[in-house]
């Protein structure tokens, strides 16, 4: 291998890739859908009663610290248990709300 091969394995990669796009928008212009995984499904289940003042943003922040900011990426988040099925709709919209990824 010479001293260019670095710059070469580069190149490979980037065509390869650029490749994968074409393909990938050569089948939504031919069909006009877009292939998707099946997300899959993560159960949170929070049990006991809550402390004063801990909300339903306090165990969204928990779980982010405990899977981390992107351990729920693909996958559908439900929540369930006790504590969830004791919280008010007002209550559970947000924590849905903000289970939800940005875009």
């Amino acid at each position: 291998m010479g001293e260019d091969s670095g710059g070469a394995c580069a190149l490979m990669r980037t065509l390869t890739h650029l490749l994968s796009v074409a393909t990938k928008v050569e089948h939504v212009l031919a069909t006009s859908t877009i292939q998707q995984k099946k997300a899959s499904n993560m159960l949170v289940r929070v049990e006991g009663t809550l402390g004063v003042g801990v909300t339903s943003k306090d165990i969204v922040l928990h779980l982010c610290g405990v899977i981390g900011t992107a351990g729920g990426t693909g996958s559908t988040i439900e929540f369930a248990g006790e504590t969830i099925r004791s919280l008010s709709m007002e209550v559970h919209t947000p924590a849905a709300m903000q289970s939800l990824p940005e875009h």
